[in-house]
Order: C-alpha cells, then structure tokens, then sequence
C-alpha cells in the first residue's frame, strides 16, 4: 500500500524501503487482521517469520517495536507476517468469547498459511513474545516449524495467571466475583481462559522444530528460559539464548516507549544466520483478492447481533495514513460518518481497544465509522523527516484534513463527526476549526490541552488534583481519614489556595468575554468560531478527570451560554478513569455518546 523512508542522521546509510500491505488473512468465515512486510529491493531469504503478539496492554505498549521488528527482519530479506488474534487488535470478536485458547493457536495456523502464500517460502519461523510465545510453541507441538524464537516467554501458564490476578488485584479488582473475568490493565481474561493457560506448561510439551530455537531473556528479570531451555535440548531442538536490554521500556506507556534495539538486532541477526539467500527471487505477490475486506457478525452491548463490513483504507493525498472503516449492513447513508483520531500515541484500536469497541457499536447504530492513525503513529509510518511516536504532532490537523478529504471522495460523504481520546479530542477540536463545511459535531472525551505549541507541556497537576478532591468530598471514607489525620492538610491547603487562585483568574476571564468578546480568551473565541458555523460540541468527561474545568478556566461565559443553548452537550462518565480501563466504564462511555448521536441525528 505504501513505502517508508525511515528518517536517518544525514551521514547515515540509507535503509532499503519496506512495503507493507494491510489484509483480512484467514477464511471468509473467521478473519483475521494482519500486515505484511517485504522489502522488495532486497534478496529474499528463504524463509518467512509469523510473529505472534502478546497479549493484553503488552499488545498496545509493544505494538510499535514489533511494527520496527518486522521492518527490520524485512530488510535482511525475510518477509515478515504480524496479525490480531480474534477478539483481539482490529480481528473480530471479543477477549471474552468461548475457546479463546485453542481459537488463537488455531489463528497462528492460519497466519502461517497466509504468510507461506504471500511469501512463495514453504520454510516458517514463529517469533512469539510473552503469550505470544506460549501459543507460538504450542503451534510448534502441533505441527513442526523451521525456527522457534519465544522472547520472554511464558512457560508456565499458572504462574502467568497469578501475574494476572496480582495486576488484576493492583486496580482494585478484589471486589470483583469470582466467576468474573480478570481486567489486569484493560485486558479482560474469562474464567475458562484463566483455566485453559493454568494448564500450559511448556517444559511438558514435546515441540517439533527442525532448524533451531532461540529464547530472548530480559537483562533486568529472572525468567523461565532456562528451564525450557534445558527441555528444549533433551527434546534434540538446538537451542540459543540471549538476554537483552530494553523489555521494560519497549512495554512502557505507548507514549514513553523504546525500541529495544539490540534485541531486534539480535533477532534478526540470528535469523539471518539461520537461513540462506534464494536462488530465485520469488515474484511480487500483490494482496490476496477480496482480502481489503471483512465481514462478520458483531455482538452489540445490548445483546443484538449485526452484520458489520470493515474495510481497509489508504488516506492522505499520498496514501500514506493508514484507516479502517467499519459499516453496518442496511446504514443510512444520509448519517454522518465518525472518524476516530489516534489517544496519545496509541494505534488506531485505541487505549484498552477502545476505539474499536466505539467503532463496532456506532456503525450498528447507523453511523460509519473510520479509526486511523495520523503518520508517524501506529500504522502510519513517518516517511520523512519528524518525530515519531509524538502525541500533537505539528503535522495533526494538516493529516487529519488529509483524512476527511480522502473519506470524501471515496465514500461520497457530505458530512462528519470527528471524535477522540485526549490528544485525539485536540486533533478534532483543532481540524473542526478549520474544516467548517466539513463538520458537523465535535465529540471530544477527556481533552487534557486546547491548544498545542511544541515545547509546551500537558500541566494538567492542578486541575486533575482538584477533581480527585471533588470526588473524594463525596465519599465518606475519605472524611473519616481527614479527622484521623490521614491527609495531607499542606498539600490539600496549596490545592485550594491555588484553585481560588484559578477561579478568580477565570471569573476576570469571563468578564472579558462578556465585554470584550472580540479579545477575549482564545478558547472563548474559538468556540463560538464553532458555533457560528452551526457545529455543535459534546464533552464526554470520566469524573475524576479535569476536561471541564480546564475548559471553564479558558472559556467559563461562552461554556455556560452553549450549555443552556444546547451548542455544548456535557455528561459525566462515573467510575472510570482516563482511558477507560474498566469494561463497564467502557461500555458507559459508548452508551453515553450513542445516545448523543441518535438524539442528534436522529434514530
């Protein structure tokens, strides 16, 4: 679909460029998301790497560095193939469904099978990555593979599930019942899931690999490596281990992440090792036929089954952003469609797949739904010059007017709402602004800035202290740690003096807006910029965080009228944090704002 040009130093030898096709791999009845790397200047290898993500937030954190790591083995002449398991990423289906275990071996099958097609190489290697790697080597018992590379893997399934239940624990899940899934970090884990992996113990399994095996250890955590590799070598399998920097900042918070660049090195070095050059380069395989497009049947909250198409999209006057979008069976064309912009620096599934989520039951309500990534995040490759991985790129608002365009010409649509977490709530507040006839609603959920100038830095400290007390003042734990001086009385004292601070500073504000409109404060004037172009705002807010204030510190009188005039929607979203880690605070959220679009345009 498109090419990169991965930004070097200036005296830096120029990389080959790799071409990356997106498709829908697996059978018309069960697909499955995926991408494929190639670099087609360079001699092939004979050889083809699948590489099995982990799972849960390893999935969203590590998804730039294996998206590098494919890149990477692709250079070296070894295609690589990586996929969403179903229920996972962009696949259908949801964590929860029943068989989770076996279906997701069953989905490495068919990864394989695809990625031998696409590749013209018989000869597969499976790279599998914590989980991943558990489900890699039990693809390996049920079938023999040329080369096994498990990076941190885990061997025993029991012992993964208790890390599981700790971090599940760590977020206050203890007072969830028994029989109900685990959410450690945003990933929710059924109970016969938990009963399946608590069954895995890879040092039991007789694996078939016919070349070698190699174990990626961390340098700063004991792992099992050891164990399975000493099984590996009574099972005949000749097997390498390295352990190697960087694991922890690799699956750091996706805005703060490294690459972990000697062990991707050393992954592809060793697989070069492994294999030979081709006699014959193998030709160009264009995407399979019919693979831009998938549809299956999606289990909507409220219990109805619809028919969804997604559909794979390349954006921009270039091509060069990379977008789904999802439609329902029998949609009114005449509804606007939705367009989801990249949370901080999350690919386009969204924090804890969120966007997924809002995009499966938006477009079962009738409004087509794109979620995409502006270029240098997720799937959108920087070709240039520019940061990569930054959350308010200079280039958002130029992209995300790249992105309306193309939707524009290739579905015919008249009309959009923009819509996003975060830094994706300023992506579409901003491109609002200059796309008057474009849009027609912004819906903007947990804004943290209005307005981005690099250099700046998202303070939110204040604002996000003075909603948790606000929230806390409701609780009466919270009182009876007070009078047993358990608070810290100077901070809270800062808090409040600071706040005072604020709301005078801002009822000042007001008044300017209110005498002065014309110099009043931006925000004030950028939203009634909105408004006079008949674009209405909905501000969707978790409780304890600050969008609400913040947007009454910079706009309090033009914020309050909209309120009453119905041009501003406002609704609290309770018990859910800032990415809505919890499904039940998923699941409000998406009720919240289908209500709001059903009021708006009809249903």
């Amino acid at each position: 679909m498109r090419t990169d040009d991965i930004p070097l130093q200036p005296d830096a030898t120029r990389r080959p460029e790799v071409r990356r096709e997106p498709l829908m791999l697996g059978s018309a009845e069960q697909p499955l998301f995926g991408w494929y790397h190639v670099a087609d200047a360079v001699p092939r290898r004979d050889a083809v790497v699948v590489i099995c993500n982990p799972m849960g937030y390893e999935y969203a954190h590590g998804h730039r560095s294996l998206r590098h790591l494919a890149d990477d083995l692709a250079r070296s002449g070894v295609p690589a193939l990586r996929f969403d398991y179903h229920g996972t990423g962009d696949s259908p289906g949801l964590e929860t469904d029943a068989g989770r275990l076996q279906r997701w071996q069953d989905d490495i099958h068919a990864a394989i099978a695809a990625a031998q097609s696409l590749s013209g190489s018989a000869r597969v290697g499976l790279l599998g990555v914590r989980l991943g790697a558990t489900l890699a080597a039990l693809v390996a018992v049920q079938r023999e593979v040329d080369w096994l590379v498990l990076w941190n893997v885990c061997a025993s399934g029991r012992r993964h599930v208790r890390e599981l239940q700790a971090l599940d624990m760590a977020a206050g899940g203890g007072q969830r019942p028994v029989s109900a899934p685990l959410e450690p970090a945003g990933f929710l884990v059924s109970r016969e899931t938990q009963e399946a992996v608590k069954g895995v113990q890879l040092t039991r399994e007789a694996l078939r690999v016919s070349g070698r095996a190699l174990l990626v250890a961390r340098d700063d955590l004991i792992g099992e490596e050891e164990a399975l590799r000493e099984h590996l070598l009574t099972l005949g399998i000749a097997t390498d281990a390295i352990a190697c920097a960087g694991y922890a900042d690799m699956m750091a918070e996706p805005v703060h992440t490294v690459v972990p660049r000697q062990a991707l090195d050393g992954i592809v070095q060793w697989m070069m090792a492994q294999t030979a050059l081709r006699e014959a380069a193998p030709p160009l395989l264009p995407t399979p036929a019919g693979a831009a497009h998938a549809r299956f049947a999606h289990a909507m909250a409220d219990g109805r089954t619809i028919t969804l198409t997604e559909t794979l999209c390349a954006l921009g006057t270039e091509g060069q952003m990379f977008g789904l979008h999802v439609q329902a069976d029998g949609v009114d064309a005449t509804r606007p469609m939705i367009v989801l912009f990249n949370s901080g620096t999350v690919h386009h599934v969204g924090p804890n797949r969120l966007y997924v989520t809002l995009a499966r039951e938006f477009a079962a309500l009738g409004f087509p739904t794109v979620r995409c990534d502006l270029e240098g995040l997720g799937d959108s490759v920087q070709r240039g010059a520019g940061r990569e991985n930054h959350p308010y790129p200079d280039s958002a608002v130029p992209d995300a007017r790249q992105i309306l365009h193309s939707l524009r010409e290739r579905f015919g649509v008249h009309s959009f709402v923009l819509m996003g977490l975060c830094s994706g709530a300023y992506t579409a507040f901003q491109t609002g602004l200059v796309e008057p006839a474009l849009v027609s609603e912004l819906v903007l959920i947990n804004p943290l800035t209005w307005r981005w100038v690099e250099g700046d830095a998202v303070d939110t400290q204040h604002f996000s202290a003075v909603a948790h007390y606000k929230g806390t003042m409701r609780r009466l734990d919270s009182w009876k740690k007070l009078l047993r001086g358990q608070v810290n009385l100077v901070y809270l004292g800062g808090v409040l003096l600071s706040h005072l601070r604020k709301q005078v500073m801002s009822r000042v504000s007001a008044v300017n807006e209110l005498l002065f409109p014309s110099r009043g404060p931006l925000l004030s004037r950028q939203l009634r910029q909105l408004f006079a172009a008949k674009q209405k705002v909905s501000l969707f807010v978790s409780s304890n965080d600050p969008g609400w204030d913040m947007l009454q510190d910079g706009a309090r009188q033009t914020a309050r009228r909209a309120l009453k005039s119905g041009d501003l929607a406002l609704e609290f979203i309770d018990e859910a944090d800032h990415t809505f880690s919890r499904e039940t605070a998923r699941r409000r959220v998406a009720a919240a704002i289908g209500r709001r679009l059903l009021q708006r345009f009809g249903g």
